[in-house]
């Protein structure tokens, strides 16, 4: 493959030397391999591997084994003049490749970090501080970047703040860890002249736990921590014990303000929906508190992958048996919804919030949505419209058939009790 690039010029415009780099290189990080065909076997291919790629795509140079299946690559002063070329030609030769030519079905995973000294630092660095760069770089694609990542300016900076995060994220407090609540209306029968402007006079049927962060005294929203959690599996016990107080307020003020017919829907992550164990604890959760389990919905965010067959799945299926309503959650930001309303026992539709609000000026997303409250009828499968913030916004969704929805219109996040 071919992959034209001009030589580096300098500010000047004068020809650039040779730029120094550094290889990261993982074989079997995930250990599929090994798993597949065993260590001895695994171990052989990855030595072929590195191998035949220092023949032909890094000569020169040095190359330390820093482990069984891991390699560091140094290309010293002298090396190339081409990045791009460079990039592209090991692009080539990583991700699953195969690695065992008298074996045609063997393959095996190979990840790349690579830093080039030009891009990431203009003045000079310790080679050291280059490696770590690259390890820093390998990371990236191990965790799912790509099967190569190039370092880019600041990529050291960056993970070494989302590790200091990480950090406070581990060492937060059980109470700085806390649910607030969004109102969740019916829309049968309802008619926003009688609630304007804040949705008074409708009627809230039940509501979402939202996941919030105590950090310095300021509430933090999950798109700043809810990643760190799940990479370190504490999104487990962090979501039990949200679950927890969010059934505690459903079962105290939510019954007394709307009746025994309310609602408390919590989330679930990937990572919670792989506890086998999460079932039991749901079910002794709601018959501690004397709650029905209709009354907990579980959202599954639609980019959740969730396959046929799956320990997910299984969780899943067992929350429908013991009586859970399953809801998709941000139904239009991802592409599984469909597939998860044919092999999953879904009860609710949540229509996110971003399609929603396209509504009002595109005719393809009112189609979309259109399309998918047709879909919810024929299905028997109660449709929800998230982000619902205009009166315009709340006729549409009304026009459309939807039985519920959930906006700052109807009530932001707040505490409850």
């Amino acid at each position: 493959m071919n992959h034209p690039a001009p030589i580096r010029l300098d500010a000047a415009g004068v020809r650039t030397p040779p730029d120094e780099v550094v290889v990261a290189i993982a074989v079997d990080p995930h250990h599929r391999g090994i798993a597949t065909y065993g260590w001895a076997v695994s171990v052989d291919m990855a030595e072929r591997y590195v191998r035949c790629i220092l023949a032909h795509v890094l000569p020169g140079g040095t190359c330390e084994r820093r482990g069984p299946m891991n390699w560091l690559w140094r290309s010293g002063s002298d090396g190339p003049e081409d990045m791009r070329a460079f990039d592209c030609a090991l692009h080539d030769v990583a991700g699953v490749r195969v690695s065992d030519p008298e074996c045609t079905a063997r393959f095996i995973d190979v990840r790349m970090g690579i830093v080039h000294r030009s891009v990431v630092q203009a003045t000079p660095w310790d080679v050291d501080d280059l490696v770590r760069v690259a390890d820093v770089a390998l990371h990236e694609a191990i965790a799912g970047g790509g099967a190569v990542v190039v370092a880019q300016p600041g990529t050291v900076e960056h993970f070494i703040a989302r590790g200091e995060m990480a950090a406070e994220v581990a060492a937060a407090a059980d109470a700085d860890m806390f649910p607030l609540f969004q109102p969740i209306v019916s829309l049968s029968g309802a008619s926003l002249s009688a609630a304007a402007p804040h949705g008074r006079g409708l009627h809230v049927t039940g509501y979402e736990a939202l996941l919030r962060w105590r950090r310095n005294g300021e509430p933090v929203g999950p798109d700043v921590f809810l990643n760190l959690l799940e990479l370190s599996e504490l999104i487990v016990p962090v979501g039990r014990s949200v679950i927890g107080r969010s059934l505690d307020v459903l079962a105290g003020p939510v019954t007394e303000m709307l009746g025994p017919a309310a609602f408390m829907s919590v989330n679930l992550s990937a990572a919670q929906l792989r506890d086998r164990w999460l079932v039991d604890f749901l079910r002794e959760s709601l018959a501690d508190r004397g709650l029905g389990p209709a009354r907990l919905w579980v959202e599954i965010s639609e980019n959740a992958v969730v396959a046929e067959g799956s320990v997910a799945a299984e969780v899943i299926c067992d929350l429908h048996e013991v009586g859970c309503k399953i809801c998709v959650d941000d139904l239009g930001a991802g592409v599984g919804a469909l597939g998860y309303v044919r092999d999953l026992p879904i009860d609710v539709l949540k229509v996110d919030r971003a399609l929603v609000g396209r509504m009002p000026t595109e005719r393809t997303d009112r189609a979309v949505v259109r399309a998918i409250c047709d879909l919810a009828s024929a299905s028997g499968v109660i449709t929800v419209a998230e982000g619902v913030e205009t009166e315009q916004m709340f006729s549409m969704v009304e026009e459309l058939g939807f039985d519920m929805a959930q906006g700052y219109l109807f009530g932001r996040p707040g505490e409850l009790g």
